[in-house]
């Protein structure tokens, strides 16, 4: 019989990473499109290319364990017997604990799936007001046993974020030079265009 229960979402699963950095790579090349000559005039292209970078570049969240809050309590939580007839599931007095784990960056980033993944799953949660939540009901006993389950969780949620670290960190790497080299574009096409305008109205 299962003993511990979560009511949330799948963690690292709605979204995929890749859609998401192309994505981010076709809003880039709107707004390098979008850019008035005057702009990278009285910026400068060094300046512009900072600007950008800074607004393009992104992160992945980083977990804080060392401020973890654990909330339990007793309570009525609902077990499929183990034997029996039939697969209806049985009111017992259990357990309902709250884990929340405090998170620096991007919460969205924990919606998503990375290049690389486990075959096996990956943990439940919410993520609500700069914390990832955990819900587990038990009717487990023993503390240690319940304390391993979102210890393995944290263990995974880890793994998890360092594979999307490793995505993000690959995008990043050529997220400025691919900025520079669109202003480059953008002035030149914008140069151009001004001279064809100014034929125009001579």
């Amino acid at each position: 019989m299962a003993m511990f229960y979560s009511r949330s979402n799948r963690l690292f699963q709605e979204y995929s990473l890749d859609d998401y950095l192309r994505q981010i790579g076709n809003s880039l090349n709107e707004a390098l499109r979008n850019i008035p000559l005057s702009r990278i005039e009285e910026s400068g292209e060094e300046a512009l290319t900072k600007e950008l970078f800074g607004q393009f570049k992104i992160s992945a969240p980083v977990i804080d364990e060392e401020k973890i809050d654990i909330d339990a309590k007793e309570a009525d939580i609902e077990v499929v017997p183990e034997l029996g007839f039939h697969d209806e599931p049985i009111t017992v007095r259990g357990f309902v604990i709250i884990v929340k784990i405090p998170f620096n960056g991007n919460g969205e980033m924990f919606n998503f799936s990375a290049s690389t993944y486990s075959p096996s799953g990956t943990p439940e949660g919410e993520v609500e007001a700069g914390n990832l939540v955990l819900n587990y009901e038990t009717r487990e006993k023993d503390p240690e046993k319940i304390k391993n389950l979102w210890k393995d969780d944290i263990s995974s949620i880890k793994q998890n974020l360092s594979w999307i670290e490793r995505d993000i960190e690959a995008f990043n790497a050529t997220l400025e030079g691919n900025i520079k080299a669109g202003v480059l574009k953008r002035k030149k096409d914008a140069e151009n265009n001004k001279s064809i305008i100014d034929k125009l109205k001579d």
